[in-house]
């Protein structure tokens, strides 16, 4: 049955009733010059040359506008397949070991667009408008969605990236619209990753006069914030470390490319960063580079910068369960 549904469109029955009926007639008039008039095969061969030269422009007529209207449609499809002939060969030259996350990341943007065509292909299509920290959010969780077991991600953000990240349960309630698999909170994406056994140090760099502060909001959204991975955290995700690293600086100290991101993998030589500018409020971007060597300059830079945030001394670096305990935090 899906053969026929595929092969036997509209179009393929309008063309057969065309060309049915003339195969039929020219098979009795094969059938009557030869047996009823006498003529040779050369005879009846000249006959329908002749009838075929007379009847093929009426036909080409007849189905002119058809064709005229199907040609903008061939030359789409065309165009699609030039379009998939390129990604092949982009793909067919990349190394599975050098460039292993441009592959990744290459199969996750392509697998988010084939759901987009799905839903086009039902006639709907929904394009929802992210801020400024909802994008952000969005490419940082694309980069650990193609991450798995081996890899390694160190981040260093604050908390304002996060306070946008919808609890799960409203995501899949207020977002119909979207694939479910995309439906889901940062910190779910969090938990999946380390899941995987993706090995996640994420250090979060926060005002230390605020978070002093019961009566600031700054201090309320810290409390939420670790509240949400107090319960979240579990053995399954043990390799997800997170870290508060006070700040007398704040404002000087996260103005420049943070959130930040350094990915490496442990059995390839092949390096990612992600890197924010926020210095434009009005544009703000996150570059993503792919590497093959670590000794580039701004990873370099990026990494000087992670480790000075993972070499601070105890009381300037706390870990998750401590800060817990400064805020009053108890797992629900």
């Amino acid at each position: 049955m899906e053969f026929f549904k595929k092969h036997f469109n509209e179009d393929t029955w309008k063309t057969a009733k065309v060309l049915v009926p003339l195969v039929v007639g020219f098979i009795a008039l094969t059938k009557f010059l030869n047996q009823d008039l006498g003529l040779t095969f050369i005879q009846t061969s000249l006959v329908l040359t002749i009838l075929l030269i007379l009847i093929i422009p009426f036909i080409a007529y007849i189905n002119r506008k058809r064709l005229e209207s199907q040609l903008p449609v061939l030359t789409i499809k065309r165009e699609l397949k030039k379009q998939a002939g390129k990604i092949r060969s982009l793909t067919s030259k990349l190394n599975k070991n050098t460039d292993l996350y441009k592959l990744r990341l290459i199969d996750y943007r392509f697998g988010v667009e084939l759901d987009k065509y799905n839903y086009m292909s039902n006639g709907e299509y929904k394009q929802f408008c992210l801020n400024s920290r909802m994008y952000f959010m969005y490419i940082f969780r694309s980069a650990l969605d193609i991450l798995r077991s081996g890899d390694i991600y160190r981040t260093v953000t604050t908390i304002d990236i996060w306070l946008n990240d919808k609890k799960d349960s409203e995501l899949i309630k207020n977002f119909p619209g979207v694939p479910k698999k995309y439906r889901k909170s940062f910190l779910l994406t969090n938990l999946q990753a380390a899941r995987r056994k993706v090995s996640i140090e994420r250090y979060f760099v926060v005002d230390e006069e605020l978070m002093q502060d019961k009566t600031s909001m700054y201090y309320a959204n810290l409390k939420t914030l670790v509240q949400r991975f107090v319960d979240a955290l579990d053995e399954d995700s043990s390799s997800c470390e997170i870290y508060f690293c006070p700040s007398k600086n704040y404002k000087v100290e996260t103005s420049d490319n943070i959130p930040f991101a350094l990915i490496r993998n442990e059995a390839r030589d092949t390096f990612m960063y992600l890197k924010s500018d926020i210095s434009n409020p009005k544009l703000p971007y996150v570059q993503m580079n792919f590497l093959s060597d670590r000794e580039e300059e701004v990873y370099l830079e990026l990494y000087e910068k992670l480790k000075s945030y993972r070499k601070r001394s105890a009381d300037r670096k706390i870990e998750l369960d401590r800060m817990a305990a400064i805020l009053g935090v108890k797992k629900s």
